[in-house]
């Protein structure tokens, strides 16, 4: 099940995503897309929206690190 957890500092209502996950377990997909500019994630099992929930910005910086390992550029951030 997934929850919501409380926002730091509330949130924007952009949706300009930066990372995703993409989660496959017995046959199953499951893809997530975050943005942690406004704090939202967006879960899609099977290529189909589900649901929407939010995280904190604690795993940012893990998310970075794996992209900046696997040299994938970073976009600017948002001011």
């Amino acid at each position: 099940m997934l929850a919501a957890v409380e926002l730091p500092g509330g949130g924007a209502s952009c949706f300009s995503p930066r990372h995703g996950i993409r989660v496959k377990q017995n046959g199953e997909q499951h893809d997530f897309v975050i943005c942690f500019q406004c704090y939202h994630i967006r879960w899609y099992p099977h290529d189909k929206p589900e649901s929407a929930f939010n995280p904190t910005d604690s795993p940012v910086d893990a998310f970075n690190s794996v992209l900046q390992q696997a040299a994938v550029p970073l976009p600017a951030q948002p001011k």
